[in-house]
């Protein structure tokens, strides 16, 4: 009787409990509940696994593992269930009816504590990225070169002590370690040739595959990782410590970004992913080049003076673009997105289609003179049937950028130069409410 709904409980309590308490013995398949059946009753999970299911699609919702409580806000509500219950191997449960968790709450009102703490847990998680924490890590029959650093990586850069298991032994086994290592991230490498690869897949939260894209198809709900990735950047992604920065628009906030890569390197972390709008796109392109908060202050400094600012910012017009073209390929050495060791995606507005316009192949350049076309001081950029601006009108931050699909910048073959251990500390994460962590 490990579950968090007992915490705090001495063993008399425990005792008492244990015998309002129910055995439910599951086989693999089994169904415990389904989505719009009557409830009245609590169950804790007290081995195996059991997978939630969407009522209607039948999509995995989420996995309930030892000493999690299930039906926890049915038991007060009475509302019909909202998933449907399966155990994914052989399971056993406790069920703990309504009536006898309310006479024994009140001889206990610990357990009223615990229960609110369960549901305000589960009320935070429907708003707040949900973040794995099993994840398969699936590397060809033969291994992979970079995996070695990219576990090293993963353990270095995880908030909490990282588990790494081997997933090409007996399932019941593995399972076990799981549940071992509950409250920590948890990394299962498995060969793609393994026996029971769609079981041990079933086990974790989320897969990521290596394989090239001329390999065969990939496990049912895997991500592609192509095997030419760095694998350092990999591994902070498998810790989720892989961080993105939005850089936003508005002119001398460009000087204001100098100050929050400063803030993250004293922090040690590393940046997988940048995106930017207006003067924050040119920051955002210097530092995806490699540039560090000293170098990027040391080109705003440079490329920014008082000519510049005023030809920019207050002329306008073909001097305006001229200047600023000649500054955006000198700085960015004529590179293309393709080029760049750190993904860049660089925001604009398109006054056609009202809605922000996604810039992130071709010239980083000609997008980063795109970037910066003012309303009122410059035409629109003309792409195709696209009127092309300064992205402040409609996304000022563009963290939406850097959220959503896995970064471009796994398919990358430019593995960057080796940077300081990357931290995920809550101290450092404040430094710029437009980090964006993975």
């Amino acid at each position: 009787m490990s579950a968090e709904l007992f915490d705090g409980l001495d063993d008399a309590a425990r005792a008492e409990l244990r015998t309002q308490l129910r055995r439910r013995d599951l086989a693999a398949g089994d169904v415990l509940c389904r989505a719009g059946d009557s409830s009245d009753c609590l169950y804790v999970v007290e081995s195996g696994l059991l997978q939630v299911l969407d009522g209607e699609s039948g999509e995995v919702l989420g996995r309930q593992r030892v000493g999690d409580v299930v039906g926890e806000v049915a038991l007060l509500t009475r509302d019909p269930r909202s998933a449907t219950l399966v155990a994914q191997v052989p399971s056993v449960v406790s069920e703990l009816s309504r009536d006898d968790f309310l006479t024994a709450a009140t001889h206990h009102p610990r357990l009223l504590v615990n229960l609110a703490t369960i549901v305000s847990r589960r009320l935070v998680s429907r708003t707040a990225p949900a973040q794995a924490a099993v994840t398969a890590l699936v590397v060809r029959p033969e291994g992979w070169e970079g995996e070695g650093v990219a576990t090293t990586a993963a353990r270095a850069s995880s908030a909490a002590p990282l588990t790494v298991l081997d997933g090409s032994g007996p399932l019941a086994q593995l399972l076990a370690a799981i549940d071992a290592a509950v409250g920590s991230p948890v990394l299962v490498r498995v060969p793609s040739d393994a026996e029971h690869l769609t079981q041990v897949l079933a086990l974790c939260d989320r897969t990521l595959a290596v394989a090239g894209p001329r390999a065969r198809a990939l496990p049912a709900g895997a991500e592609r990782v192509d095997p030419g990735v760095d694998p350092a950047r990999l591994g902070r992604r498998l810790a989720h410590a892989s961080v993105g920065i939005a850089f936003g628009a508005g002119g001398a906030k460009g000087w204001a970004h100098v100050g929050v890569l400063r803030s993250l390197e004293r922090a040690g972390y590393v940046v997988d992913a940048v995106a930017g709008s207006s003067v924050g796109a040119w920051v955002g392109a210097w530092t995806a080049l490699g540039h560090d908060a000293a170098e990027v202050e040391g080109v705003l400094r440079e490329r920014f003076d008082d000519y510049a600012v005023h030809a920019i910012f207050r002329q306008g017009g073909p001097q305006g673009t001229a200047v600023m073209t000649r500054a955006a390929r000198e700085t960015t050495r004529d590179a293309q997105f393709a080029d760049l060791p750190v993904p860049l995606t660089v925001l604009a507005a398109d006054l056609a289609g009202k809605q922000p316009a996604v810039l992130d192949t071709g010239s980083v350049a000609r997008a980063l003179v795109t970037a910066m076309t003012v309303p009122g001081l410059y035409p629109p950029v003309r792409t195709g049937d696209r009127r092309l601006v300064d992205a402040v009108v409609l996304s000022p931050v563009p963290t939406s950028a850097l959220t959503g699909a896995p970064p471009r910048g796994e398919l990358s073959t430019t593995r960057s130069s080796p940077r300081r251990r990357a931290s995920s500390s809550p101290a450092a994460k404040a430094a710029s409410p437009s980090a964006v962590g993975t």
